[in-house]
């Protein structure tokens, strides 16, 4: 019981529920608007919170946000956007993550609750 606050945390934060692209998605071309320290670490890298902003052929201007370790991003710099057809608005620039900790800050989060439950039994 005890780590499963932590594991709600660590789940909540990870890729584990956002949307899935894949090869047949449409790319767009989008540009950094904005970049931010998280406080959060991997490894002992920081963890950027960059956002940007993406035009399509339609003309509608989207923003969105991607994570990535290290100040790499500057305002400006262009960027590979993949985004879903039928919804625009859900987006992931190519070199970044789409959630604060991938899928590993999830399973990370669940190794406690699960140890604790195989004691139980």
């Amino acid at each position: 019981m005890f780590g499963l606050p932590f594991a709600f945390v660590f789940v909540s934060y990870s890729g584990l529920f956002s949307a899935s692209f894949n090869n047949d998605d449409p790319v767009a071309v989008g540009i950094i608007t904005g970049s931010i320290a998280t406080d959060a670490y991997a490894g002992d890298v920081e963890i950027y919170e960059y956002e940007y902003q993406y035009k399509l052929p339609d003309g509608n201007i989207y923003t969105d946000k991607g994570y990535g370790t290290g100040n790499i991003k500057k305002r400006g710099e262009g960027i590979r956007i993949i985004y879903k057809q039928k919804n625009p608005a859900k987006s992931k620039a190519i070199d970044l993550r789409t959630s604060l900790f991938g899928g590993a800050g999830a399973v990370i989060g669940l190794f406690s609750p699960v140890f604790g439950l195989i004691a139980l039994f």
